[in-house]
């Protein structure tokens, strides 16, 4: 990777995030869990259509997005 990347912590591979985390596999599991919650908070909230293929518009509908 090139030094002068302005979206990759330095000496790193991984793109700056919102979570200041610059091992990548820190950022997947976290990513994983953040995944995880939202969708618990989805499914708790009525929202049962979690399929392989699923709609982004209707999810983008449902969170009003």
């Amino acid at each position: 990777m090139s030094k002068y990347d302005i979206y990759l912590y330095e000496e790193s591979t991984v793109l700056k995030n919102l979570l200041n985390i610059t091992d990548e596999e820190q950022l997947d599991l976290a990513e994983a869990e953040l995944s995880r919650a939202k969708m618990m908070l989805m499914y708790k909230s009525g929202f049962s259509y979690f399929s392989s293929n699923g709609s982004v518009i209707y999810i983008k509908h449902y969170l009003n997005m």
